[in-house]
């Protein structure tokens, strides 16, 4: 009844988006995506496929994960990304069989320890989660400010330059994750080791 199957370049992008778009279309701070986008975060250099899988049930598309492995991280460690299960099939233990395969594709690539977030509210998913041994690391808000208020006098640091970053140079894109990286060490939500 079941398929979990490895995500196909070329093929599985439009999968990708209305999934995407069905099981997080009611997040505030998530828009719905096109295909032309999901493209264009295939060009990056820090995508990756081969920890993306799709579930099938009955033949029919049912969901899908993603076991991201980040290749500039000198660490271990993987992240379970845009677990989603379509509504019509909840309930199948579809969600679970989709952590199970990213924890062995991580502990498979070496990952010594996953990472994921959920929000709060979304108390399936968090079950599923601490059913596999993650562990709350944190909490965050997301917080919304009306642009009409932003104050003008809050003081300008002359020594600091802010520039647009060149995502085409493999340099710039290490500077950046590791300065991601220093930046949220302690700003974690679940987190479970993969032996």
């Amino acid at each position: 009844m079941l398929n979990i199957r490895p995500f196909k370049k070329g093929f599985d992008e439009d999968i990708f988006v209305s999934i995407f778009n069905a099981v997080f279309g009611d997040y505030d701070d998530i828009r719905s995506i096109t295909l032309e986008e999901m493209k264009k975060m295939e060009e990056s250099p820090s995508f990756n496929t081969d920890g993306m899988f799709i579930a099938e049930w009955k033949g029919e598309t049912a969901g899908m994960v993603n076991a991201y492995i980040d290749k500039l991280r000198e660490e271990k460690k993987g992240f379970i990304q845009w677990l989603g299960v379509l509504p019509k099939f909840r309930g199948k233990e579809i969600a679970k069989k989709l952590v199970e395969k990213a924890l062995k594709s991580l502990k498979e690539r070496g990952m010594k320890v996953a990472e994921t977030w959920a929000q709060t509210d979304r108390k399936g998913c968090l079950h599923i989660f601490e059913n596999f041994g993650f562990k709350q690391a944190r909490t965050t808000s997301m917080m919304k400010t009306n642009l009409h208020f932003i104050p003008s006098s809050i003081g300008e640091n002359k020594e600091i330059t802010i520039r647009e970053a060149q995502l085409k140079d493999d340099n710039e894109i290490c500077i950046l994750k590791q300065a991601e990286q220093r930046s949220f060490q302690r700003t974690l939500q679940l987190q479970t080791k993969t032996n």
